[in-house]
């Protein structure tokens, strides 16, 4: 399903005014005189030119024409009462990007875009999946590996900078497929100012198609779930605040957060699964496709219900949520380790 962006009211008031109209200009014309006076040529002009965009300019002109005629009073106050002259601020427009609620081209927007986006350039950057994404594991089994290591090292060097500091880290800190999950996880952001495209997987590569003809996606998914028992480890002791503060974190149905994503007040972002299409474009030319049939739930859920809750604790719930977030990517490299073969010195 597409959802657009609701028009203002002041888009729908102009749309009607516009539709009257020009359903009036369209109306046929019978046998009769012309009326060659001034000010009558020139309300027609004005009503041809409105019914086409006319630049400001050339309808201040007319109007200048119909207000130094001899029926100018009643014809000002024609204008003065109407919309038709008022300029559009569309700066006050509201423009967002489309939102599409389909699991199908959740799991699969790669095919999506290439149904909207024909003979173009589909990339895939990571997301907030950890492991999860694509773009984590190719590097993670990349820097797994000494040589390619070495060299990725001397090109975050050659940047300089922050680049010289992850270069030194990585060195010191990557020997196996475990160090270098856990080195690129905590310097993701930092590698991706320095080196983008390290985080980055090419799925359709034409090397002749124009900038704009280049698409990125990158998968914000996975649940966290807060619980109970982690609080209490926190030091909240009252069982009662526990549950509020557990439910309110964990979002409709107790399904938990998109990972990354604890604290967000967009709700949509923060409880559904998503994923984000050219984010590093103009807002109207970003799409949003959710892993959900419609947005109701996320909608209608409220997360500002403090009941139970005592302000001094808010810190603890939050370290609470740090810890379940790390408690879940470590299950996730562990789960993802079991897939890949046995580990050997390899260069």
């Amino acid at each position: 399903m597409y959802t657009k962006v609701e028009k203002s009211k002041e888009n729908k008031s102009r749309s009607v005014t516009n539709s009257v109209t020009q359903k009036k200009g369209n109306v046929q014309q019978g046998f009769g005189f012309m009326d060659n006076r001034p000010e009558a040529a020139a309300q027609l002009r004005i009503g041809e030119m409105l019914r086409n965009s006319p630049p400001t300019d050339e309808v201040a002109k007319m109007k200048e024409v119909i207000q130094n005629s001899s029926r100018s009073t009643l014809l000002k106050e024609k204008i003065e009462n109407s919309e038709a002259f008022t300029k559009p601020n569309f700066s006050m427009v509201p423009i967002q990007r489309l939102e599409i609620f389909s699991t199908d081209h959740f799991a699969n927007p790669e095919g999506y875009m290439a149904q909207q986006y024909p003979g173009s350039e589909i990339n895939e950057d990571a997301g907030s999946g950890g492991i999860l994404d694509r773009p984590i594991q190719n590097l993670v089994l990349t820097l797994a590996r000494l040589v390619p290591r070495l060299t990725f090292a001397a090109q975050l060097r050659r940047a300089g900078g922050a680049g010289s500091d992850l270069a030194a880290s990585l060195e010191n800190d990557v020997y196996d497929r475990a160090s270098a999950h856990t080195w690129v996880v905590q310097n993701s952001l930092a590698i991706s100012g320095v080196a983008p495209t390290a985080l980055t997987v090419e799925n359709v590569l034409l090397d002749d198609a124009p900038p704009e003809e280049h698409h990125t996606f990158h998968r914000d998914h996975g649940k966290v779930v807060l619980t109970e028992s982690a609080l209490k480890d926190k030091g909240i002791n009252s069982a009662q605040e526990r549950t509020s503060r557990a439910r309110v974190a964990n979002g409709p149905g107790g399904h938990g957060w998109v990972r990354g994503h604890y604290g967000v007040t967009n709700k949509r972002h923060r409880f559904i699964e998503h994923i984000h299409i050219d984010k590093d474009r103009a807002e109207e030319e970003q799409r949003t496709v959710y892993n959900a049939a419609s947005a109701n739930a996320a909608d209608a859920f409220n997360i500002n219900d403090r009941t139970n809750f005592s302000e001094a604790n808010d810190g603890r719930a939050l370290n609470a949520a740090q810890a379940v977030e790390g408690e879940a990517k470590r299950l996730a490299w562990e789960t993802y380790e079991q897939t890949l073969p046995q580990e050997q010195d390899y260069y």
